[in-house]
């Protein structure tokens, strides 16, 4: 069940209007990384925990001060 809510989530980020640089930017990612998800290139399910840690905190934090 958390496994969905964070694909979920992190789909969220990646369909958002946000730029690329600004969330590899706030999330401490490489842009490439970034682009690659964003793309479809990389898939979601075989990311990092590191990564999707740090996606989940940046969409708690734009949850919170209502961009997302």
């Amino acid at each position: 069940m958390i496994m969905n809510d964070v694909r979920k989530d992190i789909n969220d980020l990646m369909n958002s209007k946000i730029p690329t640089f600004r969330i590899a930017k706030e999330t401490d990612t490489c842009l490439a990384t970034e682009q690659n998800y964003r793309s479809g290139k990389g898939k979601i399910d075989n990311m990092t925990i590191k990564i999707a840690s740090k996606f989940c905190d940046y969409v708690e934090r734009l949850k919170k001060d209502g961009e997302l």
